[in-house]
C-alpha cells in the first residue's frame, strides 16, 4: 500500500468538546468522546465534566452534591448539543454501577441517541459516528485497523485525545504523548506516565503502534500483525486526571505526572448499568 506523508488522524472524529458553564461567567472546558456499540451513540466522558466541577470521590465517597450546570457539546468545532446532566435531582446519563467501591470511579455515559434531534446539522455527524468497539476492524477508507489484543507491556507509547488548558488545533483535538506507566488486565485503572493538563479529562486514550503491532500468538510467542497498516490501534479507556502525591501533617496535596484511566471494560459495565438504573 502507498500513501502520502500525512495520513489525518481517524481518532480526531471521535472527540467532543465540553464547555461546563457553571453561571456567573464561570466556565471550564473538558474532553469526552463517542462510543458506538451496539448500534447506539454513547457519549463516554469523565463524571466530574456533568457534575459540575465536582470529583467522583468527593461525590460518591463523602456525599458531596453536584454543582448546577449546563453543558454545551461542540464536534468538529461546532455547537452539537446544550443541555442540563441533572433534571429533578436525576441524572441524564448513567455511572458505574459500583462507582464507590471502585475509589470513585470517575466515569459517565450518555446514550446520545436519546437527546439529540434526529435531524443535526452538525458537519460530519451521523448516527453511526464513533468508536468501533466489539471487533477488531479496519478503519473504513482509512489506513488505520483497531484491535483489541496489543501487547501492552510499560512503556508502550499511549496517547490522550483533548483540550489540553482548552486549546485545540485548527478546531480539532491534540494528541498528548504518554507511556503506559502501570496495567493490569485486572486492574479497574490503567496508569500513564506522561504531563497532561485541565482540559484532557475525560478524552480517549489509546494504545498506538505503527506498520503493524505486536500481539501474543497462541503459542504465547511475541508476533507482529497487521504489517501493512501504518496506524494500529487500541482503545485503553477514559481519562480521568492525574494522581495526588501523598503527603503529611498541612502539607497541600501535589498532583503527580501519573495519569489514570479507566479502562473499556468499566466504560462498558457503565453502559450496562443504564438498563438498569441511572445514578
Amino acid at each position: 500500500m502507498q500513501y502520502n506523508s500525512y495520513i489525518p488522524d481517524p481518532i480526531q472524529d471521535y472527540l467532543i468538546k465540553i464547555i461546563i458553564d457553571l453561571g456567573d461567567e464561570s466556565w471550564a472546558v473538558g474532553s469526552g468522546f463517542i462510543l458506538y456499540y451496539k448500534n447506539t451513540q454513547y457519549l463516554v466522558t469523565a463524571f466530574h465534566n456533568l457534575s459540575g466541577g465536582v470529583s467522583a470521590e468527593a461525590h460518591f465517597k463523602q456525599k458531596f452534591p453536584p454543582r448546577p450546570s449546563r453543558i454545551e457539546l461542540y464536534y468538529a468545532n461546532k455547537l452539537l448539543l446544550s443541555f442540563v446532566p441533572y433534571v429533578h435531582n436525576k441524572s441524564l446519563f448513567t455511572v458505574h454501577p459500583a462507582a464507590t467501591h471502585l475509589r470513585g470511579c470517575d466515569v459517565a455515559t450518555l446514550n446520545l441517541h436519546a437527546i439529540i434531534p434526529e435531524e443535526t446539522t452538525i458537519p460530519n455527524w451521523n448516527n453511526t459516528l464513533g468508536f468501533p468497539l466489539e471487533s477488531n476492524q479496519q478503519t473504513p477508507t482509512r489506513p488505520h485497523h483497531i484491535v483489541t489484543d496489543m501487547f501492552l507491556p510499560a512503556g508502550s507509547n499511549a496517547l490522550v485525545y483533548g483540550y489540553p488548558g482548552g486549546r485545540d488545533y485548527n478546531g480539532r483535538p491534540i494528541a498528548v504523548g504518554s507511556k503506559i506507566a502501570a496495567y493490569d488486565p485486572n486492574e479497574p485503572t490503567i496508569l500513564l506516565s506522561g504531563y497532561t493538563s485541565s482540559g484532557c479529562s475525560g478524552g480517549i486514550v489509546i494504545a498506538r503502534d505503527t506498520n503493524g503491532y505486536l500481539k501474543t500468538d497462541a503459542n504465547n510467542h511475541l508476533t507482529r500483525a497487521l504489517n501493512s497498516y501504518p496506524l494500529v490501534d487500541q482503545l485503553l479507556g477514559v481519562y480521568a486526571g492525574r494522581l495526588e502525591g501523598l503527603t503529611t501533617g498541612s502539607s497541600s496535596f501535589i498532583r503527580t505526572h501519573i495519569g489514570v484511566v479507566w479502562t473499556t471494560q468499566v466504560i462498558l459495565e457503565t453502559i450496562h448499568a443504564h438498563c438498569h438504573s441511572t445514578c
